[in-house]
């Protein structure tokens, strides 16, 4: 299966982080776990999910990571999802096909809800092809039936603004706001987003395989193993 992206551009959502290239996927979980971790609470197999289905449908995890942080408010939610729907990116449902239930957000507006935390991503890594992609040829119409050239064509439009169809800024405004040329909110946001990816950046440098100074254990394992000796020394003296 062809590739046809052009993985240079840093900031395109296609293709894998140039960082991650070459490199073991327990590695690239072990990256966002150190970011996401030290704010965020989400699933276990959240970062393994992130990597698994960014992979299959070739657009970078480490944005999709930073989306969802920033649209769930790094998995403490409290806007117009819940944990519960699986929904890690608060997709609408917009299409009548939709194979999945939808409930209605704190907004108003139905939102999608997945059986599966694995349901939800897979569909946001999909969807997020459809909108660079006017060529199906990752096969992500099958877990995105709302799949529509409609999302290319619009991006194709991205260049009178000065920018990249399939970069973050583009994408993300007509994930946003259904439209071009991204808002000042949305600018903010998208600002947001990329720090988050600097993050992730930042952390692939610390942990890299050859990095003399990388850490004997993942950062945000060292905070959970006190919790649990401590957790475990308070029930053996309750028990004396």
């Amino acid at each position: 299966m062809g590739n046809p992206t052009n993985n240079s551009i840093s900031n395109s959502v296609k293709g894998v982080p140039s960082w991650a290239r070459g490199k073991p996927g327990e590695y690239m979980i072990e990256v966002l776990r150190s970011v996401i971790r030290k704010r965020g609470n989400p699933p276990a197999d959240f970062e393994r999910l992130m990597v698994e289905k960014g992979l299959i449908y070739q657009v970078r995890f480490d944005v999709l990571a930073a989306i969802s942080m920033l649209e769930t408010n790094w998995w403490n939610f409290g806007g117009n999802v819940t944990p519960d729907m699986n929904n890690p990116a608060g997709i609408r449902c917009q299409c009548k096909k939709y194979p999945l239930a939808c409930r209605q957000g704190t907004n108003g507006e139905t939102y999608g809800a997945y059986k599966t935390l694995e349901d939800g991503i897979k569909h946001f890594a999909a969807h997020m092809f459809c909108y660079t992609s006017s060529v199906d040829w990752a096969n992500a119409r099958p877990a995105d039936p709302c799949w529509s050239e409609w999302y290319s064509q619009e991006l194709r439009k991205a260049k009178v603004y000065g920018l990249e169809p399939d970069s973050i800024d583009a994408c993300y405004s007509l994930w946003r706001d259904g439209a071009l040329p991204p808002t000042q909110s949305c600018k903010e946001a998208v600002a947001s987003i990329k720090v988050i990816v600097a993050e992730f950046e930042k952390a692939a440098k610390e942990l890299a395989p050859d990095n003399p100074n990388k850490p004997s254990l993942p950062s945000w394992l060292l905070p959970v193993g006190i919790g649990l000796l401590a957790i475990f020394l308070w029930g053996k003296r309750a028990r004396q």
